[in-house]
């Protein structure tokens, strides 16, 4: 089995790595990507600051917050840390874009008279992120999923389904590998005949040497017909060996099996091989 490792080692790696790639899944669709907190910050002096945050994990690109108010908006300005900023605003909408926000980075901007109760719309969105529609409601934020999101969750369980359907086909073709690998490995046939009124099975190998190699008929041991004692012999390429049935055996047709060491190299009926 040593050649075999080359074989076995990707679907091993495979199989601990597709945990680990399914953990980046979360339920609100790919948990790598940018999420976002809007808060308002209503102060006393009729001084108000919207900060977006990034709670993601992953840094936004080209972000846009849009807002829109019942009420006349008047922007102070912004004390995001992120430069290249732009921003547009009409009476009663606003929107501000800048090329990146990073996480866990509060980016503020200022008005005057941003009443909560006057908003109708707050849109959070991202080239690398799913859209996200907010409505403030008491002063608390509401997320709802646009299809943006949903297409990115789709896309996810898209990925993981394409990532088994990858890890399962790996596993066929290498244990079909393994497969025939042995089998080129170890090219013998198996022909019964009958001598003296003994069952015996003629073993003819072609492939490589099968070491320590001894025949079961259903659990008793068969005998090497070269010898009286041996029942266990490596069987020489280009070689052909006899082996004889134990005697006594109650099975018209018993199984048997082809052993090299603890391996087992063939299991087939006695009538069901060739007649020699």
């Amino acid at each position: 089995m040593g050649d075999n490792w080359k074989y076995i080692l990707p679907v091993i790696i495979a199989a601990l790595l597709a945990p680990l790639a399914t953990s980046l899944y979360g339920s609100n669709g790919l948990f790598v990507t940018p999420k976002f907190d809007v808060q308002i910050n209503e102060n006393s002096n009729a001084s108000e600051k919207l900060v977006i945050k990034n709670i993601g994990w992953q840094q936004a690109k080209n972000v846009i917050l849009y807002v829109k108010s019942s009420a006349l908006l008047h922007f102070d300005g912004s004390d995001c840390p992120e430069t290249n900023t732009s921003s547009s605003m009409t009476n009663t909408t606003f929107s501000i874009q800048f090329p990146r926000l990073s996480t866990n980075i509060d980016c503020g901007m200022n008005f005057q008279n941003l009443k909560t109760g006057k908003i109708s719309n707050i849109s959070v969105t991202a080239d690398n992120a799913p859209g996200y529609q907010l409505y403030i409601v008491n002063n608390q934020t509401t997320f709802s999923k646009t299809d943006s999101e949903t297409s990115v969750l789709l896309q996810g369980v898209i990925t993981s389904v394409i990532a088994s359907g990858v890890v399962g086909i790996v596993t066929w073709f290498v244990r079909t590998r393994v497969v025939k690998s042995m089998a080129q490995v170890h090219d013998f046939t198996l022909e019964r005949f009958q001598k003296d009124r003994v069952n015996c099975i003629r073993m003819r190998n072609s492939g490589r040497i099968i070491e320590n190699c001894h025949i079961l008929c259903d659990k008793k041991e068969c005998t090497w017909e070269a010898t009286t004692a041996d029942k266990i012999k490596n069987i020489l390429e280009g070689s052909i060996e006899v082996a004889q049935l134990p005697e006594l055996v109650e099975n018209v047709n018993p199984l048997i099996t082809i052993k090299s060491g603890e391996t087992t190299l063939r299991k087939i009926r006695f009538n069901d091989m060739a007649q020699g």
